[in-house]
């Protein structure tokens, strides 16, 4: 039968047939790989891109979990830039050359598939003209519909992983079918142990890799065994979700732990030196394995061959699953006892694949070790420094990104269980009766539970007393002791901390778990609570080792019936089951994966990240009416720039969803075969996918879109694109058999081969009822209309891809595009030599690091990232020089912030003000660390001492400003926004505090900066001491607020220095910014802004000081730099923006009307007019869907334009445009403009309201839309904060002018604005501080 079956496909596979089959690949291998170099972008991309390219450019460490084949692949590449600036050009040629080669490994895959649907199995003759057309036009049409599809064509043109991924991911499900082909022949295993090194390569590139296993298991299963039915099927599945978890769960980590067990052993016990022990593990691996795999070659002694497996499944450690080792024993043992008692039975060829399968999954994921060595090498970039493999594991794992709850787990409110400590009776007074008033307040200290030991390298001089989690005095001593010896050792930095939640709270599928979002998830499910929702919550009491009830000591105390006063029982909200499933469904399969697949298949209304779904940002569309309107609103009157005009916008009219629908359902019901290869596909899809979604629990407010994390699942989806033209091709076919009726002759079916169930598919000539006979067996006098048919068929599926790739090109063509390169060196460029320049973000980070290492940007340059600084590792990092920066000079020890010592200092605001240099000796000497666990800093503010004279020697302040120069710098720390709420400075704060103190001791000999981007918060109250310069705040000792421009030196920034990112292209040759290019150029254009303000203020004060020739060459340098923003950062690259737009064109009239230049403002007023035309547009859209829909939810943008667009009429009026025409023209496109008046005056605070009669309510629906916004940009995060863009940071400062003046004017009150749960949600006082600094820089706003 085997050798029958393998002649059979043999003489069916042609040599015509491959070479078709192979040409037709390597063609559509050409298109996709000229299409990805035409569109390449020539530099660094945004985001992680940056970071990988460095890592290809030097070997250095990113990320984690790290990709050191990516790493080593890359640096292939880069090898053939002919400079520095060409390396991203050849890791992004990389990126595109794979994902060509992705397509091709596409094209096979579907020709394979259709070929073992529609060629019989035993054909010993060509195949006909209509199979060929099926077959290749099948393979086409999917691999080019995949090849021009959104999601994964943003891959291919940038140096990302994600291109390497889709590689891995094509490749292993291609092996797995040309095994299908050979899997009778002689030594065919050897392809199942090719797939598991790649597997074990791809796990070193990404772990998405992983989920191609149920796919290939099920095609074993189909392939090796007969009548495979529903519960076998299902069997394969589990077996499949079984090696998935031992490879993720046990193998993966189990290498690590095996080796961190001998680390331990020679580092510790026999004295060797770091990573001796991980290097004897090894080389003891690779020996076992090497003897295991010779005793199942040789079969020499069964006994040695069981010895040998067992002791390579131990080393392996892939059964000491989790963090203790018990289990682990456990199956060892049971493994053992198997082994024994089914000694002469033993499966050895699948014993024998599965050695081989341990060895080359160890021999790929070995190239870990490239991390290992780098990070000993302390090279520039090195992210949590992984120099061992303690906190290799760490790094690998992931864990500072934390954990999620998947199957059972803590919700929202959840919290530590506490622990009862009994209750403390305080006397209040004396009752009526004379009995006493006692007041019963519970005791209560936090459960503590400890997991696994933490380890980590010794630190001279350091010790873990008093600042580890859980160690004990045995383990104190073995510290101490291991330090003493000197020498090589790793000290027991604690135990992981597993304090349990409120177990009350937990629950099945726990999808609304975060507490930082708890907002966020109002946005996509009904969060009302109920009474029945309220838990009550209990306590641990040790001494009962029993449950009781948590009382709330933070409430109003109540009178008991005994007469005493108690709390009461502290009450939580959970959420529903029913909740829960609203928010997966809304939020997390709809919102965050089908919208996504939809983009690729149907269409993608713009490029806006979709963050609150909105109705006009990110969705998906089709481009037809009646589908798109009734979701989104009429897209007809959708804004220009978020429309047609939008390269992003993109309309497939569902042409490939639909093509794939057909595709689907053909192989399907395409006889047994059909239903097994749509498993296969089907699960494929679905685990990189849908299961993808359940893995990540994503909470709300992702920072960007996370399409890329789907490709596999568009990839498989993509197949079913490509036999949609098989099944074009059997309608048709159904179509002639249907004109031809009755005459039909007997056996032949008239029936359509689409909607044929699978038990009335015809059976093959040999009784195996694969295939459908309608399909192999066609009769000769068919052979014409099917060939007809199958060329019909092709045809109209090439249409699809056309389309696609229409729609597609303009919003991935990234050539020309330097925009991540060049405003990264602007930020670099910005800087004073021997600067410090503090950043946080990934996009004002990673560009900076691309620009300095690989380009060689300003290599004197420190620049150092906030968010990291709260780590050891990057702080000892800050201590080394880099390139030509010198070390970061700072008094803080590494001893002293080992082991986590200083993760926390707490505040207590005392009143008093005290030298910030003192403050920072008394945290170095543990002040208050006997009584409180941690240092504490005795003040509510810190200062810096400033010597004016070395100050003015350093030229730190613009000879304006020398008046301005303080004796001290003041920091009121307790109320510093970062400090204020939660109490206590962390490590990363107080390091930037030493490093500014230490640097101004030292006669402040480096600038220290932060970048633009960075949010006040960060500033940790210096914000009145900042000035900008170019892209850049530059701390000095003068105090002005609203961060100015410091015009000398940021007029030579951005008139000398600035690069602006191909933005300056000629009209025609203008490259596409996306979403994130056009957030960064509208903060490279506010810093030109402010600059313009800046010197035409400079020209107004020399005009009073009557000195006309300095007030003109300042006009004159505001002309320049007007004139730079206009043509180098002009319109037509990306739309301006309100804001920006507003203020550019009232400084060119302004600017007109100091200098008297006529033609300066003709621009300002053609430039006011072209806004309000478009403005225009976001007006009526506005309309349009406040009457279709309640509350519907617009990006910030469209929420606002019609507040501010009276302002531009305004404007337009008050430098003599013609506003009767304006109010013409906007009236026949449907605007009032005496409504958008009242809608400005109840903004500002100034008329009475948007709604004539009861323009109260009006105005307090207005607040209160203000509050929400307010209140959602309240709840980022820091990082996520300076991730959003300077016009959303603009609107979140605007909220309590608008409030301030509405109160003070009368057009609402207070009480009426607290019966909103909205306003009461708002932090006034972090409001009120984010308006004054907006007014302070912006008076025009105050009406004045």
């Amino acid at each position: 039968m085997g050798f029958r079956f393998f002649l059979n496909h043999t003489l069916m596979i042609t040599k015509k047939y491959q070479l078709i089959n192979n040409l037709g690949g390597w063609i559509v291998f050409i298109i996709a790989l000229v299409t990805y170099w035409l569109t390449l972008e020539p530099t660094a991309s945004y985001w992680d891109c940056g970071e990988f390219i460095i890592q290809a450019d030097k070997l250095e460490v990113g990320h984690p979990p790290g990709n050191p084949i990516f790493m080593l692949t890359a640096r292939f590449f880069a090898n053939f830039a002919s400079s520095p600036e060409t390396v991203s050009v050849m890791v992004n040629a990389m990126s595109g050359l794979l994902s060509a080669l992705t397509i091709l490994l596409l094209f096979w895959t579907i020709s394979h598939l259709v070929r073992r649907l529609t060629v019989r199995d035993n054909q010993d003759g060509e195949l006909s003209v209509a199979q060929y057309v099926a077959i290749m036009g099948s393979a086409a049409v999917g691999s080019l519909a995949y090849c021009w599809s959104d999601t994964f064509w943003f891959s291919a043109v940038e140096g990302e992983v994600y291109a390497f991924s889709s590689f891995c991911t094509a490749l292993v499900f291609w092996l797995i079918l040309k095994w299908e082909n050979r899997a009778d022949q002689p030594g065919s295993d050897r392809w199942l142990i090719l797939i598991a090194y790649i597997i074990g390569v791809s796990v070193a590139v990404h772990l998405l890799n992983l989920l191609c296993i149920p796919a290939i298991v099920l095609v074993f299963a189909y392939r090796k065994y007969k009548n495979m039915d529903l519960v076998k099927s299902l069997v394969a599945l589990l077996v499949s979700f079984a090696i998935i978890f031992f490879v993720l769960y046990g193998l993966v980590p189990g290498f690590i732990k095996l080796a961190q067990r001998f680390e331990l052993f020679f580092v510790n016990t026999c004295g060797m030196s770091f990573n001796s022990g991980a290097l004897i593990y090894a080389f003891t691996m690779l020996a076992v394995l090497v003897w295991t795999l010779y005793e199942y070659y040789s079969r020499r002694s069964r006994g040695a061959l069981i010895a040998s497996t067992i002791l390579s499944v131990t080393l392996s450690g892939m059964l000491f699953i989790g963090s203790g080792w018990w289990i682990g024993w456990l199956l060892e043992a049971a493994m053992a006892a198997l082994f024994i008692v089914y000694k002469k039975r033993l499966p050895l060829r699948w014993l024998n694949l599965a050695v081989w399968s341990i060895a080359v999954i160890f021999a790929g994921y070995s190239s870990y070790a490239l991390i290992l060595i780098r990070s000993s090498a302390d090279t520039p970039m090195n992210q949590n420094s992984p120099d061992n493999v303690f906190d290799l594991a760490s790094y690998l794992n992931r864990e500072q990104y934390g954990e999620t709850p998947l199957l059972y787990g803590r919700t929202l409110y959840s919290s530590p269980v506490k622990e009862y400590q009994g209750v403390r009776s305080d006397t209040l007074g004396v009752g009526e009766e004379g009995t006493p008033i006692v007041l019963n307040t519970p005791q209560y200290s936090q459960k503590t539970a400890y997991g696994a030991p933490q380890y980590g390298k010794g630190v001279k001089g350091a010790h873990t007393q008093g600042s580890s989690v859980g160690l004990t005095d045995g383990d104190t001593r073995r510290n101490m002791d291991l330090a003493a010896r000197g020498g090589d050792y790793y000290v027991k930095k604690g135990y992981k901390d597993e304090r349990p939640m409120n177990p009350e709270l937990n629950m099945l599928f726990p999808r609304i778990y975060s507490s930082m979002h708890a907002a966020a998830y109002g946005e996509w499910v009904n969060l009302d609570t109920v009474p029945g929702q309220l838990v009550e919550l209990q306590a641990y009491d040790p001494m009962s080792d029993s449950w009781v009830p948590e009382f709330d000591t933070q409430s109003e105390p109540s009178v008991t019936a005994a007469g005493t006063i108690a709390y009461p029982v502290k009450t939580a909200y959970k959420p529903t089951f029913s909740q829960n499933l609203s928010y997966f469904f809304n939020y997390q399969l709809n919102h965050m994966y089908m919208r996504y697949f939809m983009w690729n298949f149907a269409g993608r209304q713009n490029d806006l990240l979709n963050q609150h779904g909105e109705l006009d940002a990110g969705n998906w569309i089709s481009g037809i009416p009646a589908i798109d309107n009734p979701r989104l609103g009429d897209q007809s009157l959708l804004p220009d720039d978020l429309g047609k005009n939008n390269a992003g916008h993109n309309t497939y009219y569902m042409l490939p969803l639909f093509l794939g629908i057909l595709g689907l359902l053909w192989q399907a019901f395409a006889g047994r075969r059909g239903i097994e290869q749509f498993w296969v596909v089907f699960f494929l899809f679905f685990m990189t996918g849908i299961a993808i979604v359940l893995y990540l629990n994503q909470p709300p407010q992702q920072p960007r879109e996370r399409d890329y994390a789907f490709a596999g699942s568009f990839y498989a989806y993509a197949i079913w694109i490509g036999m949609g033209v098989a099944a074009l091709w059997r309608i048709g076919m159904w179509l002639v058999r249907r004109k031809q009726g009755a005459g039909a002759p007997k056996g032949e079916g008239a029936a359509s081969d689409v909607t044929k169930a699978p038990a009335d598919v015809a059976k093959s000539v040999d009784d195996d009822p694969l295939q459908p006979l309608s399909i192999v067996d066609e009769p000769k006098r068919l052979s014409r209309p099917s060939a007809v048919c199958a060329i019909a068929g092709a045809v109209l599926g090439v249409l699809v891809p056309i389309q696609m790739v229409s729609q597609t090109w303009d919003d991935h063509d990234r050539s020309g595009r330097y925009a991540a390169r060049d405003f990264g060196a602007n930020y670099l460029e910005s800087l004073e030599p021997n600067a410090i320049v503090f950043c946080n973000g990934d996009n004002d980070t990673f560009p900076l690091w691309y620009a300095q290492e690989v380009e060689g940007v300003r290599p004197d340059v420190k620049i150092i990232n906030l968010s990291y600084l709260s780590s050891d590792w990057y702080a000892n990092q800050q201590r080394l020089p880099s390139y030509t920066a010198k070390p970061v000079q700072m008094s803080i020890q590494p001893q002293e912030y080992a082991y986590g010592a200083l993760d926390a200092v707490l505040i207590n605001p005392n009143g008093k003000t005290v030298p910030l240099e003192q403050v920072i000796k008394d945290v170095r000497s543990g002040k208050g660390r006997d009584q409180y666990g941690y240092p504490v800093i005795e003040a509510s503010k810190v200062s810096i001492p400033v010597d004016r004279a070395t100050v003015l020697k350093r030229g730190l302040v613009a000879p304006e400003d020398t008046a301005r120069i303080v004796d001290t710098i003041e920091i009121d720390l307790a109320n510093a926004p970062a400090v204020r709420g939660k109490g206590y400075v962390s490590l990363s704060e107080l390091l930037m505090l030493d490093i500014i103190s230490t640097n101004a001791c030292n006669g402040w000999e480096r600038p220290v900066y932060w970048c633009s981007t960075v949010g006040p918060e960060y500033h940790l109250g210096l914000t009145p001491y900042l000035r900008a310069v170019g892209m850049t705040h530059q701390l000095v000792p003068a105090i002005r607020e609203g961060m100015p421009a410091r015009a000398d030196r940021a007029y030579d920034v951005v008139t000398k220095k600035y690069r602006w990112g191909g933005a300056d292209a000629p009209e025609g040759c203008t490259p596409y910014f996306d979403e994130t290019a056009s957030r960064m150029l509208t903060t490279m254009r506010g810093t030109m802004i402010d600059l313009a303000q800046e010197l035409i203020l400079r020209g107004d004060v020399a005009r009073e000081q009557k000195e006309e020739a300095r007030a003109k060459d300042f006009y004159a340098k505001a002309r320049t730099v007007l004139n730079l923003l206009g043509t180098k950062l002009p319109e037509r690259t990306a739309p301006f923006g309100i804001s920006i737009g507003y203020n550019f064109a009232r400084l060119q009239l302004e600017l007109g009307q100091r200098t008297g230049d006529k033609k300066l403002t003709r621009q300002g007023l053609a430039a006011v007019r072209r806004m309000m035309d478009l403005y225009a547009q976001y007006v009526v859209y506005n309309q349009t869907v406040a009457a279709q829909f309640i509350a519907p939810s617009l990006s910030i943008e469209s929420q606002i334009i019609p507040y501010q667009f009276y302002d531009l009429v305004e404007l337009y009026r008050q430098f003599g445009g013609n506003v009767k025409q304006v109010e013409a023209s906007l009236k026949k496109q449907g605007v009032n403009l005496d409504q958008l008046r009242k809608n400005n005056e109840a903004y500002n605070g100034r008329g009475t309201g948007a709604g004539g009669e009861g323009g109260a309510d009006d105005n307090i629906a207005t607040i209160v839309q203000f509050a929400e916004i307010s209140t959602e940009m309240s709840k980022l995060s820091p990082e996520e904060y300076a991730k959003r863009s300077a016009e959303e940071r603009l609107y979140d400062s605007m909220f309590y002018p608008l409030y301030e003046a509405a109160v003070q004017n009368g057009y609402v009150k207070q009480e009426e604005l607290m019966k909103h749960e909205q306003f009461k949600n708002v932090d006034l006082g972090r409001a009120k501080r984010l308006g004054d600094e907006y007014l302070s820089k912006h008076p025009e706003q105050t009406g004045k």
